[in-house]
């Protein structure tokens, strides 16, 4: 048994019913025959009662010749809901042939007439944001491109004023749409909430007498002044039109020829995080790592490093047991501190501060002075993490390196080496010490 496929009929179509043996509830033990059939019989197929409607020519002179009487076919009964979608898909047939009104107001050969007479031609305006709240230097210009083919209209940003606006553009304002002159405007059973509304919806349309310089349009909600449009624009009203543009107009009063934008200021540091990361969240929406870094510098002097050892200013007495060592990377400028083992000295041997640029005491953020190798001397302080470190010590290589670039050290941090190191009978053998290795500071701790 099937039944016949209707589109969208929102239940089962199809074949409801194999092929096989069915019983009759009519005759127990016994299935239906052949027999049993006939145009305006009523048959149960598993509880669901059928009505024989008709049969076709072959099944009728077969029961024919079996001596069975077939009755007349009968009209089958209209479901009332196929009927009512029928109804509804025939007005939707007739109102696709009409050749009336169409949803514009204009015939469709008066529309198809100005596809071929306007496809290639669109008017050009240029407006500007008429907003109270904003300053003269923050108002926004655009283009109003108008179609002559289907009086529809599409708007796009511009970053300049004045009829040079065609060559800057910026984004797409608003897509190609017919604008209703009162957007809010809508029927009260409109369910808006979840609806958008279209062409039926709204009565006005912006049309093109609508658009002459000086005049002000509602877009959306928002006001836009027209102050001038391409020539063009200007030649088809004067022509076609009969209506002559006004002169273009001044939109904005300013004080001077030129605007003067007002330069943000980069708001100060929350001390969340590091600073000049931070400011890169101020210059873009989308931050970029800061360039801090040169990298031929760091090519050449990568491996390059100063090594201090630091004495802690105690702020506990156990501090005075506590010794690090500072590594000053001279591609980066990037200073780490560790921490010595010290013999039942209670403290871990580690890191203390990983890899950074260290500030100095008493800068502001936006000023980037940072320590450098003219602030490193024996006896000097350094600040890192709330606590001060006094320099005490410093390897050979550090103090070859000071003699061979003097002009990145002091004198003072130069002749404090050079009495350390002789202090120490280093300079003597200086000839048998392999200075890329370092010598009067114990290098040898995992950093």
């Amino acid at each position: 048994m099937f039944i016949l496929v209707l589109q969208n009929a929102g239940y089962v179509q199809g074949c409801i019913l194999k092929r096989g043996q069915i019983p009759n509830p009519n005759r127990e033990g016994r299935y239906w025959h052949w027999s049993d059939f006939n145009v305006g019989d009523e048959v149960s197929f598993y509880g669901i009662i059928y009505k024989l409607c008709g049969c076709d020519q072959f099944t009728r002179k077969y029961l024919t010749s079996m001596g069975v009487v077939v009755a007349d076919n009968e009209p089958v009964i209209e479901d009332p809901y196929i009927v009512i979608r029928q109804m509804a898909l025939q007005r939707e047939i007739e109102k696709s042939k009409m050749s009336s009104l169409a949803s514009n107001g204009r015939f469709a050969e008066e529309r198809l007439k100005n596809f071929f007479k306007y496809d290639a031609m669109a008017l050009r305006f240029y407006a500007t944001w008429n907003s109270d709240i904003l300053d003269a230097t923050e108002h926004k210009y655009f283009v109003i491109i108008y179609y002559l083919t289907d009086d529809m209209l599409q708007i796009s940003e511009s970053k300049t004023m004045s009829n040079k606006c065609q060559l800057n553009q910026s984004g797409m304002f608003l897509s190609k749409i017919k604008l209703p002159k009162n957007w809010s405007n809508l029927p009260s059973n409109f369910p808006s909430i979840y609806l958008e509304a279209g062409v039926d919806e709204y009565q006005g349309y912006y049309g093109l007498k609508d658009f002459i310089i000086g005049n002000t349009i509602d877009v959306l909600g928002r006001r836009f002044i027209i102050y001038d449009c391409d020539p063009f624009t200007r030649d088809y009203f004067k022509d076609i039109l009969k209506i002559i543009q006004p002169e273009p107009i001044q939109p904005i009063k300013l004080k001077d020829d030129n605007l003067t934008v007002k330069q943000m200021a980069i708001p100060p540091h929350t001390g969340i995080g590091d600073p000049d990361d931070t400011r890169q969240n101020c210059l873009s929406l989308v931050p970029k790592p800061p360039k801090i870094l040169d990298f031929v510098t760091f090519v050449l002097n990568a491996s390059n490093k100063l090594r201090y050892k630091l004495k802690m200013v105690p702020v506990y007495e156990v501090d005075n047991l506590r010794d690090f060592i500072m590594e000053f990377c001279l591609g980066n400028d990037q200073m780490c501190i560790v921490e010595l083992a010290g013999k039942n000295s209670g403290f871990i041997q580690g890191r203390f501060m990983s890899a950074s640029r260290l500030r100095k005491p008493g800068t502001s953020v936006d000023e980037n002075q940072f320590y450098g190798p003219k602030d490193f001397a024996i006896g000097a302080e350094l600040y890192a993490k709330g606590l001060v470190f006094i320099i005490t010590e410093l390897d050979l290589w550090s103090y070859n390196y000071m003699i061979e670039n003097k002009d990145m050290f002091t004198q003072d941090a130069i002749d404090g080496a050079k009495r350390f190191l002789e202090s120490k009978n280093l300079l003597s053998i200086e000839e048998n010490v392999d200075v890329n290795v370092g010598v009067g500071v114990d290098v040898n701790v995992d950093v």
